[in-house]
């Protein structure tokens, strides 16, 4: 079995596995546009809205605006730049988004422990 290692960084929340995965996979379903999978998302590589689930352990799922992502062939590469500019971290634009994107999921705004945060993490698929 061969693991991919992608790091991403963004703007969003991180959601209980658990309690969230039956509710995020019904959604993913019928919008594939928001999935973390190349096969199923031709704009996956792109700065935008993502869904990402920890499906080898069950321990995360991410609702987040991508601001920067690098595969795992590119992660040690010279040239690779995480550098975000602040404008980019205050996008009203990206934080909008990701907010009406939970909603859309669960049907109501947010309203858990952790507040919409930068978060940055090593994903295997």
């Amino acid at each position: 079995m061969s693991v991919e290692l992608t790091h991403y960084l963004g703007i969003g929340f991180e959601l209980d596995y658990d309690e969230n995965i039956e509710k995020v996979d019904n959604f993913l379903d019928k919008h594939l546009e928001y999935s973390e999978y190349h096969f199923q998302n031709p704009n996956a590589n792109k700065p935008g809205l993502q869904i990402i689930t920890d499906g080898m352990d069950g321990n995360y799922i991410y609702v987040i605006y991508v601001l920067k992502k690098v595969e795992q062939d590119d992660l040690y590469s010279r040239g690779t730049d995480f550098s975000i500019c602040i404008p980019d971290l205050v996008n009203h634009h990206a934080i909008d988004a990701v907010w009406n994107l939970y909603h859309d999921i669960f049907g109501e705004y947010y309203d858990g422990d952790n507040a919409l945060c930068l978060v940055s993490f090593f994903h295997c698929t």
